[in-house]
C-alpha cells in the first residue's frame, strides 16, 4: 500500500513541475524591452521652437540633454535655429543663429524626465539613454465660437522615444 501512494504522490508531483518549468520558460521567453517612449498631445509650445529644440536634443544622452536645456533656462547655450536671427554666443564658441525658447525648453525638460521614467520602468540601463527620435507635429488650432482667432493659438504634438547606448558610442 504505501507503494501506491508513493506513486500517486509522484504522479500527482509531475504535472505541477511541469507546469512550473513552463511557466519560468514562457518568463525567460518574453523578449526584453530596448526602447520607450512618451507621446504629449496639444502642448501649448510653438512648433518652431518645438522643432528647433527636438533637433538639438536628437541623438544624445538623456542627462546630457537636460543638464544643456538648463543652461539654455539660465541663458547660458542658445538654441540653433534656422532663418535670420541674431548670432548668439554659445560656451564653446559661437553658434550661426539662435535663440533662448524658457517655455519650450520646461516643457522639454519634464518629457525628458519622463521619458527616462518610462525607461527605468521597462527595466532599461538608465545610464547610457539615448534620445533616438523626436518629431514635432502641428496640433490642430482652435478658434473662438466667433469665428475669428485672438491672437495666435500655437499647439504641438511631441514624441520622444529613446533607446539604450552602446559602450563604444560616444554621443553628446
Amino acid at each position: 500500500m504505501e507503494d501506491t501512494i508513493t506513486t500517486t504522490q509522484k504522479q500527482e508531483e509531475k504535472p505541477t513541475e511541469k507546469k512550473n518549468e513552463e511557466k519560468k520558460a514562457k518568463e525567460t521567453a518574453k523578449p526584453k524591452k530596448t526602447s520607450a517612449c512618451v507621446r504629449a498631445k496639444d502642448l501649448p509650445v510653438s512648433l518652431k521652437h518645438a522643432m528647433a529644440i527636438s533637433d538639438f536634443i536628437r541623438n544624445r544622452k538623456i542627462d546630457d540633454s537636460i543638464k544643456q536645456l538648463y543652461e539654455v533656462i539660465e541663458l547660458k547655450r542658445a538654441i540653433p535655429m534656422r532663418g535670420e536671427l541674431s548670432h548668439k554666443h554659445n560656451l564653446k564658441g559661437r553658434i550661426p543663429s539662435g535663440r533662448y525658447p524658457i517655455k519650450c525648453t520646461k516643457v522639454f525638460i519634464k518629457l525628458l524626465k519622463n521619458l527616462k521614467a518610462n525607461a527605468i520602468n521597462c527595466g532599461i540601463d538608465s545610464e547610457n539613454l539615448i534620445v533616438k527620435s523626436a518629431v514635432c507635429n502641428k496640433a490642430h488650432e482652435t478658434f473662438h465660437s466667433s469665428g475669428r482667432s485672438r491672437g495666435r493659438n500655437k499647439k504641438s504634438h511631441v514624441e520622444l522615444s529613446t533607446c539604450e547606448g552602446r559602450k563604444g558610442e560616444k554621443k553628446k
